[in-house]
């Protein structure tokens, strides 16, 4: 009888769960390529080896050996030019020649290995963003715990939890038309407060321009998962009994004693709960990036839309599948060290 229960279950964890990964773990090890009728080889670790930059990225390979060739151009140009006439049409021609082969720049860093740019944005972003929501949410949840009765306390609570119940997609759309540099109604509020013309406001518009995207994305993610943070920080608040604070109070401990020897401490496990379920949702960033910038922007490329563009636009499956494996690592890893610090400081107590 318990069988019928646990069955359907088991089930559909193994069908969505357990078999994908262990699927993706096997194309992993393949040069798998999305609409290829070739049968999957296995190459080993060579995938892998690409996510630590032990080979070569081919992409990044190619775009070099091309600009050496111009750079081997370019002196055998300087040096014939040399002994040409100045006033003639082929000096003339091989001047411009050189022109354009200085014009030609290194291929960036970024594309020498893309994945470890990926790693950096997205671990600036994490770090970022969680570290605001964890302070906002906090000093939000002290504001607005049980301890504090205030009229329309329930609707104010129930506005600040609006933005983590909506859809990260719908949001992105909605705060891509909020930044617009034509229509969007911050750079007209921005045009009426300083008097700027929208037009000039238009060439540093958040949304549009390469250095404020990243900080377009952080500053809705922070918009929408503050309230989280807060919700989780608050139960954490509200599970310390009031006797504990009425002693503290009779023995005239200070409100930073308090604090610090009180209610941070009997609180940090829900806390670091709420950073963690944070962090590991926040290394997936995806919707916002690709609705406020593009897989292609490297300024806002985190390890989500890295993988999209590698499976879905390169047809690298087999490459996509390797780096996917290595961020599951490094999030088992994580969440790993907040588990286990989290049961010291329950086992401290």
């Amino acid at each position: 009888m318990k069988w019928g229960f646990v069955g359907p279950t088991l089930v559909f964890l193994i069908a969505f769960n357990i078999f994908p990964l262990f699927y993706s773990i096997f194309l992993s090890f393949t040069d798998a390529q999305m609409g290829s009728e070739d049968k999957k080889k296995n190459i080993g670790g060579e995938n892998y080896g690409k996510v630590l930059n032990l080979v070569e990225d081919e992409y990044y390979q190619d775009n070099l050996d091309e600009y050496n060739d111009y750079q081997t151009k370019l002196k055998k140009a300087e040096i014939s030019i040399l002994n040409l006439e100045p006033n003639s049409d082929e000096y003339s021609d091989l001047k411009t020649q050189i022109a354009d082969y200085k014009k030609i720049e290194k291929p960036p860093l970024y594309e020498e290995n893309e994945y470890l740019n990926s790693l950096r944005v997205t671990t600036l972003f994490v770090f970022l963003a969680v570290s605001i929501e964890l302070i906002l949410g906090f000093f939000g949840a002290m504001a607005l715990r049980d301890r504090y009765k205030f009229p329309l306390k329930p609707m104010i609570i129930i506005a600040l939890l609006v933005p983590m119940l909506l859809s990260p997609a719908v949001m992105g759309l909605f705060w891509s038309n909020m930044l617009s540099q034509d229509t969007g109604v911050i750079n007209l509020i921005i045009s009426k407060i300083t008097g700027t013309s929208t037009t000039d406001l238009a060439q540093n518009n958040m949304a549009w321009n390469a250095h404020w995207k990243f900080a377009s994305i952080l500053l809705v993610d922070v918009w929408m998962w503050t309230p989280l943070m807060m919700l989780i920080c608050m139960a954490g608040l509200n599970s310390i009994p009031n006797y504990i604070y009425e002693a503290a109070e009779i023995d005239r401990a200070s409100p930073w004693t308090i604090f610090r020897r009180i209610t941070l401490p009997m609180s940090a496990p829900l806390i670091m709960l709420a950073v963690l379920l944070r962090i590991t949702d926040a290394v997936k960033q995806f919707d916002l990036v690709m609705t406020l910038s593009n897989a292609n922007e490297s300024s806002t490329a985190t390890v989500s839309t890295m993988i999209y563009k590698k499976i879905m636009k390169q047809f690298q499956v087999g490459e996509g599948s390797a780096y996917a494996i290595v961020v599951l690592v490094i999030i088992i890893a994580i969440a790993t060290v907040f588990t286990r610090y989290i049961d010291k400081i329950q086992n401290r107590d």
